[in-house]
């Protein structure tokens, strides 16, 4: 099933705060569907990080001191990534 990037983060996010996230989660999609600034932002909500703390590396339209999880709107409208839950 897919979700758009916001939609993923929004179950993995209620899934942490029951207690019941997995212990793997498969984050598909064509690039630009927001499959890495999913995985950064899982992490950082984990591991209790900064996203931007997350890769060594900006993450893909943003600077290394923005947060939120907006970035490419023309991507997050049109594609989506796939979030095995």
């Amino acid at each position: 099933m897919a979700f758009s990037r916001t939609t993923a983060f929004e179950y993995l996010r209620r899934a942490h705060e029951q207690n019941r996230l997995a212990h793997a989660y498969l984050i598909t999609g064509p690039p630009g569907s927001g499959k890495e600034t999913l995985a950064a932002h899982l992490a950082s909500l984990v591991n209790g990080t900064p996203v931007t703390d997350v890769f060594s590396f900006p993450l893909p339209g943003r600077s290394r001191n923005r947060g939120g999880l907006s970035s490419n709107k023309s991507a997050s409208s049109s594609m989506h990534c796939k979030c095995a839950l």
